[in-house]
């Protein structure tokens, strides 16, 4: 994709390190860099390597050998290896079992493996590094928007976050792309990336390009609008702290519904409840309280909330034992990892995948697939 982005004036190597890593490193005790071998992950690599060591900083390389693509992915893994090695970095890998994978929603599944193992192995005090870069931010941002985000959803990606820390986000790919060329630095292309399969693929290939074409300076806009989104849910933040809890169907009505669900997403955070709240569920909660209803309703089989004529308490069920989640437990445990994920796991894959529908994927999917089929001659 032609990245949308004014591109800066590079910064000498030293200068673009200092300005990249400085601030959020202060205070960590180890770092964690996940490499996919991939150009943005391999201009992560080199230039916090080379600045880690100036600061004489821990570093250790991350990389997750899913087996999807035969020969390729062992050869990624054998790479970033390779890479790590040159510049004297520890390397551990996850090399996923061959068969794990579920034959639907791969990518989801995928991403849950990678947060789940990067939670575990780093600790509180730790920053994972991600590779994530603006056309990332900007691509999530749009799929939120056309999925019926609300204003916590235009936030996008953070750049800190946890134990996550994406140091790219402000560059575009096209600087990233700049950056490895000057530097060489070498990196691999993943097929999968040319496919149309998935749908953040179709958007960043097809769709945004359009829309730039269409209306220029659309990508930058979106980035002002995330920017815009964080500064208004720390506001949010703010005033919900000390604001009183409405407790009657009036209440709710007079605050309306979208300042309603920044307080229910604040309460829910508050207790540490579930944090993937969809609009038309937080739609739903908003109904029953300014109608006084008393009922409960059920976010995931494991997140409810109970109603009582305008008050509202968050409630946790025991965890599923049904026949898919045992299943999807069997497959995680066989890959070696936890089959519970941590709500904060859970969470970051979302981000980072934007909120794609596996199941939407794979709708995609066949019908990428019946376009590629010739027309059958009429009888």
């Amino acid at each position: 994709m032609n990245s949308f982005y004014e591109t800066p004036i590079l910064l000498p190597r030293e200068e673009l390190a200092h300005f990249l890593f400085a601030d959020p490193a202060r205070g960590a005790q180890k770092f964690w860099i996940a490499a996919s071998g991939g150009l943005d992950s391999m201009v992560l690599m080199d230039l916090f390597a080379s600045w880690a060591r100036t600061q004489n900083l821990p570093v250790e390389i991350l990389h997750v050998n899913y087996g999807l693509r035969g020969e390729e992915s062992e050869g990624d893994a054998v790479f970033v290896e390779r890479q790590a090695k040159l510049r004297s970095l520890p390397f551990r890998v996850l090399k996923v079992e061959a068969g794990s994978q579920p034959s639907t929603g791969i990518q989801n599944w995928a991403r849950h493996i990678r947060y789940d193992w990067f939670a575990r192995t780093a600790g509180v005090n730790d920053k994972v590094l991600l590779a994530h870069h603006l056309d990332d931010h900007v691509e999530t941002i749009l799929m939120r928007i056309m999925r019926g985000s609300g204003l916590s959803g235009l936030e996008g990606m953070k750049c800190e976050q946890g134990i996550y820390w994406r140091p790219l986000l402000k560059l575009s790919q096209k600087v990233l792309q700049e950056i490895a060329a000057r530097e060489k630095i070498p990196h691999r292309e993943d097929s999968s990336n040319a496919k149309l399969d998935y749908s953040r693929n179709r958007l960043r290939k097809i769709i945004l390009p359009e829309m730039e074409e269409m209306f220029p300076g659309a990508g930058r806009n979106l980035k002002d609008l995330a920017e815009a989104g964080q500064e208004w849910s720390r506001f949010y933040g703010k005033i919900f702290a000390d604001y009183p809890e409405p407790t009657t169907p009036g209440a709710w009505r007079d605050l309306g519904f979208h300042p309603a669900s920044q307080w229910l997403i604040h309460k829910a955070k508050m207790e540490q409840w579930a944090k993937d709240m969809n609009r038309r569920w937080l739609e739903s909660v908003y109904k029953g309280l300014i109608e006084g209803a008393s009922t409960v309703l059920q976010l995931d089989p494991e997140h409810q909330v109970r109603l009582q004529q305008g008050r509202v308490s968050f409630e946790r069920k025991a965890k599923s034992v049904s026949p898919r989640w045992q299943q999807y437990g069997q497959e995680l445990t066989r890959a070696g990892l936890s089959a519970l994920l941590s709500s904060d796991t859970q969470l970051e894959a979302l981000v980072d995948a934007g909120l794609e529908q596996p199941e939407k994927d794979e709708k995609i999917r066949r019908e990428s697939k019946a376009l590629k089929q010739p027309p059958k001659p009429q009888k």
